[in-house]
C-alpha cells in the first residue's frame, strides 16, 4: 500500500533565515497526515533562541485570523551554539495546520528547517 506524504522532498519551513530576529514559517496544512518530522540546522556565531511548534484545527483562512496553540514537549526546544542540528518527531498529529516559530535571544547566523509528513 502506498503512503501519502506531504512532498517527497519535504517542505522548507525556514530556508536560511536570520537567527537575529524572530521568525514564523508559512502554514503547512496536514489534515490527513499523521506523523510529522522536522529537521533543523543552524550555523553562525553565539546563536541562542527557541523553537516553538504551533498547531491549529481551524480551516484554511488568513494566517493572522487563525488561533494557534503551542505544542508542549515537556521542555523548550533550544537552539544554541555556533552550529548544530536538531530533530523533532511528532507522532499521531491530530491537527489541521502547523507552523514553526523561532524566538531569537542573541547571536547571528542562519536557520533552516525542513518538514516531512506521512500517513500511517
Amino acid at each position: 500500500m502506498r503512503k501519502d506524504v506531504l512532498n517527497p522532498k519535504g517542505f522548507k519551513l525556514f530556508s536560511d533565515v536570520s537567527v537575529a530576529t524572530n521568525q514564523t514559517s508559512d502554514i503547512v496544512y496536514i489534515p490527513f497526515l499523521d506523523n510529522v518530522g522536522i529537521t533543523v540546522h543552524w550555523s553562525g556565531s553565539s546563536i541562542d533562541g527557541e523553537l516553538k511548534i504551533e498547531v491549529s484545527n481551524q480551516q484554511e483562512s488568513p494566517q493572522e485570523a487563525m488561533s494557534w496553540t503551542e505544542l508542549d514537549f515537556g521542555q523548550a526546544i533550544m537552539i544554541n551554539g555556533n552550529s548544530g542540528d536538531h530533530l523533532i518527531n511528532c507522532n499521531n498529529v491530530p491537527f489541521n495546520a502547523l507552523r514553526l516559530r523561532y524566538v531569537a535571544t542573541s547571536g547571528s547566523g542562519t536557520l533552516t528547517a525542513i518538514l516531512q509528513s506521512k500517513m500511517v
